[in-house]
């Protein structure tokens, strides 16, 4: 009996614990916060070669592309020629969304 409630005492604080960033409770994903820029992707090469991209000078636009080429090979069912590229791109320079 003592060994059940301790393991539902332990269960029972795992669930009370907080974000690390948000300090919310209950939080299903943690903020990440980029100084310079960020790639996320299904896969771990993919996002390499946009961080790499970026980190080359290179755009946020152009690392989407090369990503998304990344993908259709390495994902072909999934993405690549003739599949959706969803994105939403703000122009700095004429202060504009296109989507």
């Amino acid at each position: 009996m003592k060994q059940l409630s301790f393991l539902l005492i332990l269960i029972s604080l795992s669930l009370w614990s907080q974000d690390r960033l948000t300090g919310k409770n209950f939080a299903t994903r943690s903020e990440v916060i980029g100084q310079h820029g960020m790639v996320a992707t299904s896969h771990p090469l993919a996002t390499q070669i946009g961080l790499d991209i970026l980190k080359k000078g290179g755009t946020a636009v152009d690392a989407a592309i090369a990503v998304n080429a990344a993908l259709g090979l390495m994902e072909p069912t999934g993405s690549g020629i003739g599949g959706d590229l969803y994105a939403i791109v703000w122009d700095g320079k004429t202060k504009q969304l296109y989507g």
